[in-house]
């Protein structure tokens, strides 16, 4: 596998990205660069948390060895650097430094060649894994490249097809992506049923009870993958390009999904029993946040989600009028309720938010007007920006504690543990 890095830096204002520009071509689930969202500094590195903004212009193949731009004020070529796993870290510094003059340069270069032996120190224990931030382990865009190529094509036919009976079935697939992150890491727990005493689901929990669904679609994904590829995509994985597909065909943002999880063993019910709750005040859900390094931003952007599917109207903040059932639905969006869009956020100004857990966003609480007030407002008055942001942050939030290598395993059955010997 060669290692690239692409392009030209161009600076643009903060509302206005910088662009790159490279002279390859990616193929369709290709790179995954990490950009940091104030566009003042970022670099591309292999298989990190964010996709590319969508006025981000990636011509490279799937890993970047590296790329940076310094300065908001200062545009800076980088050519490109190719270096495959054979060659030496000096080869690496050679070619960059050879290539970009200046102290800069050799800063880039040397940065080029810590990644390098990262990538070399994972190939060595025969996997190729690029070590993610923490100790953990990159997930890969091209994880199933190989393995099963048309995962994505079988998860995206059989959510189609459920959708044509259902038009609720893209919120419902989203929001187990959600709840399984949040509980556990992305690790498929919350589709288990219950096994006494080994396994007690999280699907009875507060959170999830009478309200998460899809599970059926789910076991359609599995059952159509088990026969194109038996034994290689991973529930939790399912989960992931479920959501991203989920999104996508609803109207909103593509995003590349990163793939190599394995599915638990185990559940968490104290975990499940702390999930984000539609009651919770704001400081109680930026520290649920926080716990996972989700920041202000992403709470608001994946509170976005909430702009389709539906809600039980006990959890609303008008709560069931007289002689309602509490399991009574209500559009979570009163105007596109099955589409994907901002319109979420111009509910939120105008009072109009189902949860109370999305209007303590815009409060009057000084907490909301420093944090999370003014994203409000930058995403109900710009739906691009809301799908960039939305789309970093299910990426971020998809990292959360997976399993990889030979942690976990590839169920058979999203609902059952493999029995020993499988």
């Amino acid at each position: 596998m060669l290692l690239h890095a692409v392009g030209k830096c161009q600076t643009r204002s903060k509302d206005n990205p910088p662009t790159l520009h490279g002279s390859e071509t990616v193929r369709a689930r290709g790179a995954c660069p990490s950009l940091a969202r104030d566009y003042k500094s970022f670099s591309i590195q292999p298989s990190l948390s964010h996709p590319p903004l969508s006025s981000l212009q990636l011509q490279a193949p799937s890993s970047a060895c590296c790329l940076h731009c310094v300065s908001s004020h200062q545009a800076a070529w980088i050519p490109a650097l190719r270096v495959s796993q054979q060659h030496s870290y000096q080869t690496c510094m050679e070619d960059a430094s050879s290539r970009v003059s200046s102290l800069l340069g050799l800063l880039l270069a040397a940065h080029c060649a810590l990644l390098l032996l990262l990538r070399l120190a994972g190939a060595a224990h025969g996997h190729g894994y690029a070590p993610a931030p923490g100790g953990g382990v990159a997930l890969s865009s091209a994880f199933y490249d190989e393995s099963c190529p048309s995962a994505y094509d079988v998860v995206r036919r059989v959510i189609q097809d459920a959708r044509v009976s259902d038009p609720r079935i893209p919120a419902s697939l989203t929001r187990l992506h959600f709840h399984d992150c949040f509980v556990n890491g992305c690790d498929g727990s919350l589709l288990l049923d219950d096994d006494l005493p080994a396994i007690q689901s999280e699907k009875h929990v507060p959170a999830n009870d009478k309200s998460a669904r899809g599970f059926e679609v789910v076991d359609g994904i599995k059952s159509a993958l088990e026969e194109a590829c038996p034994g290689i995509v991973s529930c939790a994985d399912i989960l992931a390009l479920a959501a991203e597909i989920s999104v996508e065909l609803a109207g909103g943002p593509r995003w590349r999904v990163l793939l190599g999880r394995r599915d638990g063993t185990t559940t968490n019910i104290e975990g499940a029993n702390n999930l984000p709750s539609p009651f919770d005040p704001l400081d109680k859900l930026q520290e649920k946040f926080r716990n996972f390094n989700l920041d202000d931003t992403d709470l608001v952007a994946l509170q976005g989600a909430h702009t389709f599917g539906k809600v039980q109207c006990q959890f609303t903040q008008e709560n069931c009028t007289a002689g309602q059932p509490e399991e009574t639905l209500e559009n979570l969006d009163q105007v596109t309720p099955n589409v994907f869009d901002n319109k979420y956020y111009g509910n939120l100004l105008h009072g109009a938010a189902q949860l109370p857990s999305d209007q303590v966003m815009l409060s009057a609480d000084p907490v909301a007007e420093m944090t999370t007030a003014p994203i409000v407002h930058r995403f109900a008055s710009n739906q691009e920006d809301f799908f960039r942001n939305f789309a970093a942050s299910m990426v971020k939030m998809g990292n959360i504690s997976p399993l990889t290598r030979n942690d976990g395993q590839i169920r058979k059955f999203c609902r059952r543990i493999n029995s020993e010997g499988y």
